[in-house]
């Protein structure tokens, strides 16, 4: 979907936000309508209410009827970028936020950025993530320090004696 305009479904090859839309779609998120607002919505490319009427003269009273949410036409707002291929497959190129997962569980960039850069002694931070030397994917972050908290916090810790340069470990 364009993420300029999202009525409008991206050409091929243009990078796009992906929506999904499937017959097994999930009802939501437990407990979370917040969140289910915000990722399953109304497919706006097919008319829902031809749906609902055509399933309203079916309906005869069936038992099954009193946990069917009826019928409705819904995508899943991923936060994944990706692009229709010409062959029509689609590749994904990313993320619209900073998610990523490691080690199964799902990390926001941000947050770590957010909660280093709280430190009175960090001015400035960007974590990422990088492969180690087994390929496994790995969480860095690269620090800017404000330098006269450090020099205040090394006295505290009894070593004033650092050298700006570096000590060599030896």
């Amino acid at each position: 979907v364009d993420r300029e305009d999202r009525t409008k479904i991206c050409p091929i090859g243009v990078v796009g936000e992906i929506y999904i839309r499937a017959a097994g779609l999930a009802e939501g998120y437990l407990n979370d309508p917040e969140k289910n607002k915000e990722k399953f919505i109304d497919n706006w490319f097919v008319n829902n209410n031809k749906w609902v009427e055509a399933d309203k003269a079916n309906d005869k009273g069936e038992p099954w009827r009193k946990y069917y949410k009826g019928p409705r036409d819904r995508l899943y707002v991923t936060g994944d970028l990706g692009e229709y291929r010409s062959d029509g497959a689609v590749r994904v190129s990313g993320r619209i936020d900073s998610q990523v997962k490691i080690r199964g569980f799902r990390v926001e960039l941000n947050e770590i950025d957010a909660n280093l850069g709280g430190s009175p002694l960090i001015r400035d931070c960007k974590t990422l993530v990088r492969r180690d030397r087994n390929e496994e994917p790995t969480l860095v972050s690269y620090i800017v320090p404000e330098i006269a908290e450090w020099k205040r916090w090394l006295e505290t810790q009894g070593l004033q004696d650092i050298e700006e340069e570096g000590v060599e470990m030896g």
